[in-house]
């Protein structure tokens, strides 16, 4: 009887655990018309993160959309009541809706959103849910729409007044459109909606404003200008600590949010300094006065993640593990050290070249890498790229030393037309992919790259050298990189 109680109340208990842990399916269906099939050669995916981070996005699950008599539909079983999809081509990673985070449509659990294409990039939704995803897709095209204003020419003070107004229009907007439908959203989805959409106006606003003025390592333009660009910042400042958010749920999900208020912490420091580059310090010193508990971590981890190797390194990651106590954060932290830090193991790689030959780490023993990851159309990769022409030079003759080229573009046509245009290396760099895999690729999820152009340095035991992008900007910087070089090999 008393194994039979026993079991009685295990059962029960399980029972109550699978009840509060196991939501209810999102499903997401549609209609794909003829014409629109008929524009590419390009399969569909649902891209889902069920706690999305927008400087890693990329970090997600692919759910392969098969299309069958023009219709679709996939089913998500969810871990959280609020995640995050983006639907997108399969091998450009084009992604076919606007909205307000990169992309991405907040959904709930049980969500049904059934999408009837009339074109590729344009969708009528319905079902359950789906006042917020087309709450989201009218924000996301209103902004991008103010991306694609001409930025004005010059340094004038009028055109911070023009850009602020521009903002609260856009901010009016959206948020008479959201309130519209708060009826049919719960209050930790409003206000996570709230957060996002008012974050991302602000980051447009405050790149609109800083635009130009920050040339190579120096504040430039209009003293007038700057100054009251400054004053702007710190009226900025002010209301953002002011009204900081407090709600699990947008610290945990508003990941625009969050992120906004690490590229604010940078670029506040970038103007009071007048350096592009200013100290870390500055940044890391500002994020821990103006902000405290689980929203100060995430800002932190978001900031170190995004500038490690740039302008940051271990030393900061190791004091912020010793404040932070957010779990996620902490975990990204702890990543990010063991992956970056020098003597750590390299990422035990394998990529397939330009004929479609393995490349692999272990393929490179007894040599000095020196990788440097791009993607077709990248600008900042193609300068990267031509300063290191010198360094690759330099060591042209040497055997123990290879400069690999890797493109992180999933469809491999576009590597080959990058290899081709001869922008991304040197006649003597070895060039490989990721094997269809993109950003997702395992190697690039492991040291959390976000943005490129990116670089590694790899000893010939297969260590970490340097994961810093060590850019030759001039003789002193180039001849740090060559020396650096030599002493590994």
């Amino acid at each position: 009887m008393k194994t039979c109680v026993i079991s009685i109340f295990m059962m029960i208990a399980s029972l109550a655990v699978y009840g509060q842990t196991r939501l209810a399916p999102i499903i997401i269906s549609g209609y794909v018309p003829d014409s629109c099939l008929q524009q590419t050669t390009d399969s569909l995916e649902i891209f889902f993160h069920q706690r999305y981070n927008q400087r890693l996005w990329h970090e997600g699950k692919i759910y392969p959309v098969r299309i069958v008599g023009n219709r679709f539909s996939v089913t998500i079983q969810p871990s959280s009541e609020i995640s995050y999809f983006q639907i997108r081509k399969a091998v450009s990673s084009t992604r076919l809706l606007k909205s307000i985070e990169s992309d991405a449509f907040l959904v709930n659990a049980g969500d049904s959103i059934f999408m009837n294409f009339k074109t590729p990039n344009e969708v009528a939704v319905s079902g359950k849910g789906s006042e917020k995803i087309n709450y989201q897709h009218f924000a996301g095209r209103l902004i991008s729409s103010w991306g694609a204003i001409t930025y004005i020419k010059g340094y004038k003070p009028e055109h911070i007044a023009y850009f602020k107004k521009l903002a609260a229009d856009h901010l009016s907007r959206t948020m008479n459109e959201l309130d519209k439908i708060r009826p049919f959203l719960s209050g930790s989805v409003y206000h996570v909606l709230r957060y996002n959409t008012a974050a991302t106006i602000s980051s447009v606003y405050a790149g609109r404003i800083r635009s130009n003025i920050i040339l190579n390592d120096f504040l430039v333009g209009d003293s007038a200008y700057i100054e009251l660009i400054k004053s702007e910042l710190q009226v900025m400042d002010l209301q953002q600590r002011g009204f900081a958010a407090t709600d699990s749920d947008v610290i945990n999900h508003a990941s625009a949010y969050t992120s906004y208020l690490a590229d604010f912490a940078m670029l506040y420091s970038q103007v009071s300094q007048k350096k592009r580059n200013p100290p870390y310090a500055s940044v890391y010193s500002k994020i821990i006065n103006d902000y405290s508990g689980p929203l100060r971590d995430k800002i932190l981890a978001h900031s170190i993640n995004r500038y490690y190797g740039i302008l940051t390194g271990p030393e900061f990651a190791t004091q912020a593990l010793n404040i932070v106590q957010d779990p996620e954060s902490r975990e990204l932290l702890t990543e990010i050290s063991k992956a970056k830090t020098s003597g750590a193991p390299a990422y035990d790689f394998s990529f397939e070249d330009v004929n479609g030959s393995k490349v692999s780490l272990q393929d490179l023993r007894g040599k000095v890498v020196v990788l440097e990851a791009w993607f077709n159309g990248c600008t900042g990769c193609t300068s990267l790229a031509e300063r290191m022409h010198p360094v690759i030079e330099h060591f042209r003759d040497k055997k123990n030393v290879v400069f690999l080229s890797l493109n992180v573009d999933r469809d491999k046509k576009r590597f080959l037309e990058g290899v081709k245009s001869g922008k991304y290396g040197s006649k003597y760099s070895k060039y490989v992919y990721t094997n269809g895999k993109g950003w997702e690729h395992p190697m690039c999820l492991y040291y959390k790259w976000t943005s490129y152009p990116k670089m590694l340095i790899i000893d010939k035991e297969g260590r970490i050298i340097t994961a810093s992008t060590m850019d030759p900007v001039n003789e002193a910087k180039k001849k740090e990189l060559i020396d650096l070089i030599a002493r590994n090999m």
